[in-house]
């Protein structure tokens, strides 16, 4: 049967004081009863905790390491170790640990200075008897977000001289939840400029942090759909390719351009060197009525390994039986044969036209005359 008994003795303060060092014990029975207290409970001394099972805080903060008077948090261990925050038993398991550690500096990401005042958020598993922030391992954070205040940078791996890596590695084909595939390959969109984009897709987002493969991916496929006919420099020079597959009266091409002059083209059965044009086994003059000069270096001559050969020049030029006089020298051109009896003809500057003539001929003349 339960009893009650309520002392009231009407004081406004009541202190019960042992001898120094005794002890003070309120008995409700072994793991049973409570101990309730209808005001404030205020602790000068240390608390030594035997058991407890959940802990309600109705305050919106918890403060640790109060009345620090020190530069950050005090090296209580002695070891230079700055530290401070919440270790949670693992049993058989090391336990882990959320300290803000002071030793810990970052550099700002605008101005690439040290700031000493500023430490960071550790989160390992305790090693040994110092629970300090260097002892250890690293422990890995699960959130959706990671946000930054006033439009600041978030800085990732920003110690100096890390030498560290930002990576996905482990995620299961991280490129694909970025970019759809069709097999190995980025799917084809022949509606967005690169052929590949999605357009107006509500899975696809285009903010997303690409990884090597899809960088490595993305370039191949490029390229893949994305004919590229020009390279181009700073300035005015480049190399440019046109291909008319499919219209029959334009001539695909390569072209190269050196200062805005077209030095060379490129044909299936032709070449254009700046004012020389090769086609098959004929070189000619690009402009019209230009002379195709060969000549040798200083006291060099022009060799012809093998016969020349004249061909008729109204074949050549039909309608028209004798080349005009030129400006100066000679030149000698073929057509019908004469009485001279070689073919070979000659107009010279002074517009002296003539038959070279044949040695028979020549004898016969000497013969008559």
């Amino acid at each position: 049967m339960a009893t009650t008994k309520i002392a009231n003795y009407g004081v406004d303060n009541y202190k019960i004081k042992l001898n120094s060092g005794g002890t003070f014990s309120i008995d409700t029975g072994d793991g049973v009863g409570e101990l309730r207290i209808s005001g404030d409970l205020i602790v000068t001394g240390e608390i030594t905790q035997t058991e407890i099972n959940e802990v309600v805080v109705r305050d919106r903060t918890i403060t640790v390491n109060d009345g620090e008077e020190g530069n950050g948090i005090s090296d209580i261990f002695g070891n230079g170790s700055q530290y401070a925050g919440i270790i949670i038993n693992r049993g058989n398991f090391p336990d882990a640990k959320m300290m803000y550690d002071e030793d810990l500096t970052w550099y700002d990401s605008q101005t690439g200075l040290e700031d000493p005042n500023v430490g960071a958020f550790v989160f390992k598993t305790k090693s040994g008897i110092d629970t300090g922030g260097t002892q250890g391992e690293l422990q890995g954070i699960f959130t959706n977000f990671i946000g930054t205040f006033n439009s600041t940078d978030l800085v990732l791996l920003g110690a100096q001289d890390h030498t560290g890596k930002v990576t996905v590695t482990n995620t299961v084909n991280y490129e694909r939840n970025i970019f759809p595939y069709t097999g190995d390959s980025i799917t084809v969109n022949p509606f967005a400029p690169d052929n590949l984009t999605p357009i107006n897709n509500p899975d696809f987002d285009d903010d997303a942090i690409p990884n090597i493969k899809l960088m490595l991916d993305y370039v191949r496929d490029y390229h893949k759909y994305n004919f590229q006919d020009k390279i181009l420099s700073l300035n005015d020079t480049s190399i440019s390719v046109s291909d008319f597959d499919t219209d029959s009266s334009a001539i695909s091409n390569a072209k190269v351009t050196i200062d805005s002059t077209d030095v060379a083209e490129f044909y299936l059965n032709k070449i254009n060197f700046i004012g020389l044009e090769f086609e098959e086994n004929t070189i000619r003059s690009k402009i019209v009525n230009q002379n195709l000069i060969l000549e040798g270096k200083a006291e060099g001559l022009v060799q012809f390994n093998s016969p020349a050969y004249f061909p008729k020049y109204d074949d050549v030029n039909p309608g028209d039986t004798d080349p005009d006089v030129p400006t100066d020298g000679i030149t000698l051109y073929s057509k019908e044969e004469a009485d001279g009896g070689t073919g070979l003809f000659f107009i010279n500057e002074n517009g002296t036209q003539d038959e070279i003539i044949s040695r028979n001929k020549a004898l016969l003349y000497s013969i008559i005359f």
